[in-house]
């Protein structure tokens, strides 16, 4: 059971209820209304409870696919590191982990491996 056959589940619960209630439109409210918590799919609940640091490194390689963690780095607020090195130890380490996640593949290019979202990891960022 992937993300895709939940989010056409859901879709499907919603458009059933609002023919049933007569609502031409399906807005917010009525989302809601109709999606108690326990309904939520499991991967939207997984989405928002990705951890910060490594969900900042997703977006950035949903925007900038291929990028070696260095270039990752460069994209990232380094304030929050005490220097470059150690953001990119920091990231070598999330990356690993995303890709234990399955969110992550690597290939290698020349010298060094270059990251990009899985299937998986892209349903996440996929919008309504």
């Amino acid at each position: 059971m992937g993300f895709p056959r939940e989010v056409i589940k859901t879709c499907d619960v919603l458009v059933k209820n609002a023919a049933e209630k007569n609502i031409s439109i399906i807005n917010q409210s009525f989302i809601d209304e109709i999606l108690k918590p326990s309904k939520i799919p499991e991967s939207v609940e997984f989405k928002i409870s990705i951890p910060s640091k490594q969900r900042n490194i997703l977006e950035i390689l949903n925007e900038n696919t291929n990028l070696t963690p260095s270039e990752i780095v460069d994209h990232l607020d380094l304030t929050e590191y005490k220097s470059k090195n150690n953001a990119i130890r920091s990231v070598n380490n999330i990356v690993r982990r995303l890709m234990k996640d399955e969110l992550l593949q690597r290939k290698k290019l020349r010298n060094s491996y270059v990251y990009f979202l899985t299937g998986k990891a892209k349903t996440i960022f996929t919008e309504a």
